[in-house]
This record gives structure tokens, sequence and C-alpha cells, in this order.
């Protein structure tokens, strides 16, 4: 307070979409799937959009765990092993 007049502080902050993705813990199973399949499985579930540009083909996982790390550690993993990467598209009417 400064001669009478009163301030407050506020906090912003700004995430991406898939930032909730970082905050959960899961188990789970996923088979006979492929990466991007995963990828979109879990985005979805998120309700995060995505521009999918992959090209390739990605082999099919018999088996896939998710064991107690979250889903955004779970999929940036599995986009790892297979070489997909990702970057975030900055627009001025989606943040």
């Amino acid at each position: 307070e400064l001669s009478g007049t009163r301030y407050a502080v506020y906090t912003l902050t700004v995430e991406p979409d898939l930032w909730p993705m970082k905050r959960d813990r899961n188990l789970r199973i996923f088979q006979g799937q492929t990466v991007p399949q995963i990828v979109k499985t879990l985005l979805g579930e998120y309700q995060v959009n995505i521009e999918d540009r992959l090209t390739g083909s990605y082999r099919t996982w018999e088996y896939c765990v998710q064991y107690q790390e979250s889903s955004f550690a779970f999929i940036s993993r599995l986009m790892e092993l297979e070489g997909i990467a990702y970057h975030f598209k900055h627009e001025a009417d989606k943040h």
C-alpha cells in the first residue's frame, strides 16, 4: 500500500495445449500399434490438435508399456525412439 492506493500482483501462465499431459502418471499397455497411432490416441484424450506431416512408415509394436510416467514423457520417449521430431507452431489466433 502506497499513499492509500492498493496494488495487486497477478501471475499469468501460458502453456501449450499438451501441457496437462506433463502432470498425469499412467500405467497402460498398447498392443499392435505404431508410435504415431499411440501418440494420436493420447493426444486425442487431451483434445490436442496436431498437423500430421509424417511420411515414413513405422514398425508395429507388439507390446508397448507406459509405466508410471507422464503421457508427455511417454510420447516423447516413443517419438525419440522412432526418430520423430515435433515443434510448436505459434499463431496469433490460437494462443
